[in-house]
């Protein structure tokens, strides 16, 4: 896996996608995966992914000095990455999400809705 793929942790993006697709499904029901709904889950699982990625770069630029001994085979200390590129994968991904994310407030169904007595 190349460096900055690995920088990312992909399969930590994938999981966070699957939550925001999980938590939508439990939210709005089937009308989750509809139509222009589909359009926003979807931008919310790539948004979750961006988050997600953004993190662990971050995360892998103030850990650098540990990860020597405890990790040496993530990109940073292995020379995959540079620390200050790992930084501006971080800073150029943070922001990328915002907008999507605004855009996917979801409207929750009726059977999603607790019964009143």
């Amino acid at each position: 896996m190349g460096g900055f793929l690995a920088l990312l942790r992909p399969g930590n993006g994938v999981v966070a996608s699957a939550a925001v697709l999980a938590g939508a499904l439990a939210g709005a029901g089937p009308p989750a995966v509809e139509g222009t709904t589909l359009v926003r889950v979807a931008l919310g699982c790539a948004a979750a992914f961006c988050f997600i990625g953004a993190g662990n770069a971050l995360n892998d630029f103030f850990d650098r000095e540990i990860d020597k001994k405890a990790h040496p085979d993530r990109p940073i200390p292995s020379g995959r990455v540079t620390p200050r590129a790992a930084l501006w994968v971080s800073a150029g991904l943070l922001p990328r999400p915002l907008p999507s994310v605004r855009s996917c407030r979801l409207t929750p169904s009726p059977w999603s809705q607790p019964r009143r007595s």
